[in-house]
């Protein structure tokens, strides 16, 4: 589900159906209730993902933020009285994040202030990063894999049903 949008794939969606039924076989082994999350995470989500075409860069983050930045807004113009002054305000601030003129302003300034780190700091965190996130792949591909041998040990095939049914009925 980690896909940003464009770069969803049916192998992606099949693997997610993989790890999704994965996690509803443990989920029924801890006696856990089906919550209406749990619903559409299981029966929804590789639906929506392939529909979607990827939801990663679609997250809450950027609705969180533009919520409390509009909060600041209006802790900035509770104290103005007059509802036109409020409005004028508004508009004023509305304009200044708006105009790319001045976004750039801001962004050059953000740039110049920032502290200088040489390219070796940029080396070690991408070093770093990568690290973690190959740390974080093998434990889920471990964790996969035990959950998988786990049911192969408890679940028998098919044949193996069928010969322990026949064993059964010829034993009488």
């Amino acid at each position: 589900m980690h896909s940003k949008r464009g770069s969803v794939t049916i192998s992606k969606v099949n693997a997610l159906k993989t790890d999704l039924n994965l996690l509803r076989i443990k989920w029924n082994e801890m006696n856990l209730s089906y919550t209406p999350k749990f619903h559409v995470l299981y029966e929804h989500s590789a639906d929506l993902l392939l529909e979607m075409n990827g939801f990663y860069d679609m997250g809450e983050d950027a609705i969180e933020r533009w919520h409390q930045i509009r909060l600041r807004h209006e802790t900035r113009i509770r104290c103005l009285r007059s509802l036109n002054k409020q409005k004028e305000n508004q508009a004023k601030y509305e304009y200044a994040t708006t105009n790319p003129t001045i976004n750039k302003i801001i962004e050059e300034v953000k740039n110049k202030s920032k502290r200088k780190w040489g390219s070796n700091h940029v080396n070690k965190k991408a070093a770093t990063s990568d690290r973690k996130k190959s740390a974080r792949i093998s434990t889920c591909e471990r964790i996969k894999s035990e959950i998988e041998l786990e049911l192969r040990t408890i679940m028998k095939t098919t044949r193996e049903l069928l010969k322990d049914d026949y064993k059964n009925a010829h034993a009488m």
